[in-house]
């Protein structure tokens, strides 16, 4: 074991031409190797660096993308239950407020809470209709007479109602030419509300449309605002 060794150490390396034909071939190999290395890192590595850094971006960004909708796809779920709870907030609300043949019965009622809190009913006049996007508002002006536990049984009277009723500029007086006694006078606003249907909505989406149009300046198109 000990004679190669011996061999190397009197190899004169400054001059290659004497060394023996193993080592010769020995560092042939590893300068092939070298060369070869070298040339796979200059013509093969530097050339493929720009499109593996390209693939790596890729493949980050389908990362996040699958991230993302492996979120969506466990929030579904969630989503749709919330969809059902919506439909079923909005048929509730639905139900509070009447339709268009409904309203008149509503305005019964809202009478007949004065008659039974024993009011004397001096004033009942309902307003026009304001119509928003989806429904309509009716304002009645209304005054009555009566003593303040009569007032606050109509006031209950309304608010118990099935249907949606709010009440506005509520005022109460001493009721005029009533001295001596305990009566009073209430002047208020109640607001009354209805669903529009698909056809009332359409028809306030086209006069809006037409409104806008009108509006517009001389040679904006059809349909676009200005």
């Amino acid at each position: 074991m000990k004679e190669p060794f011996r061999r190397l150490q009197n190899v004169r390396w400054e001059d290659p031409g004497c060394w023996p034909p193993t080592l010769i071939y020995a560092a042939a190999v590893l300068a092939f190797m070298l060369f070869s290395a070298l040339g796979l890192y200059v013509c093969v590595w530097r050339s493929a660096q720009p499109v593996l850094v390209d693939l790596q971006q890729q493949e980050a960004a389908l990362r996040a993308e699958l991230r993302s909708r492996y979120v969506r796809v466990n929030s579904l779920a969630l989503f749709r239950r919330q969809r059902a709870e919506i439909q079923r907030k909005f048929v509730a609300m639905q139900t509070q407020l009447p339709g268009a043949t409904e309203l008149p019965s509503l305005l019964v009622e809202i009478s007949q809470a004065a008659s039974d809190a024993v009011l004397e009913d001096r004033l009942f006049t309902p307003g026009n209709e304001l119509r928003h996007e989806l429904y309509a508002e009716t304002p009645i002006r209304m005054r009555l007479t009566g003593t303040f536990h009569q007032l606050g049984q109509f006031l209950s009277g309304v608010a118990g109602l099935t249907r949606i009723v709010t009440l506005h500029d509520l005022q109460i007086i001493p009721a005029p030419n009533a001295a001596g006694s305990d009566a009073l006078q209430l002047d208020v606003t109640a607001r009354t509300y209805r669903y529009l249907d698909d056809d009332e909505i359409k028809a306030g989406a086209v006069a809006a449309r037409a409104v806008d149009e009108s509006s517009a300046p001389l040679g904006t198109p059809p349909g676009a605002r200005p």
